[in-house]
């Protein structure tokens, strides 16, 4: 050998290296590919639902209010001229535009539990 390093294993060491970030690149660029068709696919998904999942918030608002109703109907039965929907023999939901107005949040979660009316509204209290 005569006092030579030997330049043959840094090479075949060096060659090793090179091949295996080119082969290491490439799988990401495959990868990042098919993953970049994949989110595609998920968002065009989710465009495609989000009619139906508006419709089904929708309803499900649409049943609470009927609930509240019923509730005001049977707490306030026994009240003599006690109208559904009437504050003061005003009503209340009478529009005549013919425009949709939303309750109030206080009003919408009247018959609901404190703690069950902030789960729902997403407010959480730091103390509890």
């Amino acid at each position: 050998m005569g006092g030579y390093h030997c330049y043959k294993s840094c090479l075949i060491t060096l060659g090793a290296l090179y091949t295996s970030t080119y082969v290491g690149f490439k799988v990401l660029k495959y990868m990042k590919g098919k993953q970049t068709k994949i989110n595609r696919e998920d968002q065009e998904c989710r465009i495609a639902l989000a009619p139906f999942i508006i419709a089904e918030q929708e309803r499900l608002y649409l049943k609470q209010l009927r609930k509240n109703r019923e509730y005001e109907q049977n707490l306030m039965g026994d009240v003599v001229g006690w109208k559904i929907g009437h504050w003061f023999d005003y009503p209340v939901y009478h529009n005549p535009r013919g425009l949709w107005c939303d309750p109030d949040v206080n009003e919408f979660y009247a018959h609901v539990a404190d703690c069950d009316k902030d789960l729902r509204r997403k407010v959480r209290n730091r103390y509890s």
